[in-house]
C-alpha cells in the first residue's frame, strides 16, 4: 500500500497516512475507508444538486422582478432553503443582500409578509386576471384563475405583518 504525508506532516515525519488512489485495491484500504469515500462523494453530489436548485430558484425570482405573473418572494424563499443545504456562503450572501434579504428574514423569523408586499401581490393578481379577461379568455379559464388567485390572496393577506412595519 502506498503512503503519503498528510498536509499537516512535516518533512521527515514518522506519521504517514495511507494514500487511497484509484489503483489501490479495496482490500488494502479497508471497508470503512471505502464507505467513507462513497459517503463523501454522495454528500458532495447532494450539495451540488442543492446549489443548482437554489440557483434555479434564484433565477426564477430574478425573472419574477420583471415578469408580472412570476412570483418573486416564493422563489427567494425556495432559493434560501436550497442554498442553506448546498452552500453556506451563497445562503449567507442571499440573506444579507440589501434587496433580497429582508423578505426572507421576515418570513423565516416571523412568518410575516410586509404590507407593501401584500399590496403588490394583490395588485399583481388583480392585474393578471384583468389582462386575462382583456385577451378574451373564456369564462371557465377566468373562474379557475380567479379561484386560484383568490386562495393565494387569502393565504397572503392572512399572514401577519412584520413587527415595526
Amino acid at each position: 500500500m502506498q503512503t503519503r504525508a498528510s498536509g499537516a506532516d512535516m518533512p521527515g515525519s514518522q506519521w504517514r497516512r495511507p494514500y487511497i488512489g484509484y489503483d489501490t485495491p479495496i482490500l488494502a484500504v479497508g471497508r470503512t475507508a471505502v464507505l467513507d469515500r462513497i459517503a463523501a462523494a454522495v454528500e458532495g453530489s447532494r450539495r451540488l444538486l442543492w446549489r443548482i436548485a437554489g440557483g434555479l430558484a434564484l433565477a426564477l425570482a430574478l425573472a419574477g422582478i420583471v415578469l408580472p405573473l412570476v412570483p418573486t418572494t416564493p422563489f427567494l424563499l425556495l432559493a434560501a432553503w436550497c442554498l442553506a443545504r448546498g452552500s453556506r456562503r451563497w445562503h449567507d450572501w442571499l440573506i444579507s443582500h440589501p434587496r433580497f434579504g429582508p423578505p426572507i428574514r421576515q418570513w423565516s423569523e416571523h412568518r410575516a409578509i410586509s404590507r407593501t408586499g401584500k399590496m403588490l401581490a394583490g395588485v399583481g393578481m388583480l392585474g393578471a386576471v384583468a389582462v386575462t379577461a382583456a385577451f378574451g379568455a373564456t369564462a371557465d379559464i377566468l373562474l379557475i384563475q380567479a379561484g386560484v388567485m383568490g386562495l393565494v390572496a387569502l393565504f397572503i393577506f392572512t399572514r401577519p405583518s412584520p413587527p415595526g412595519a
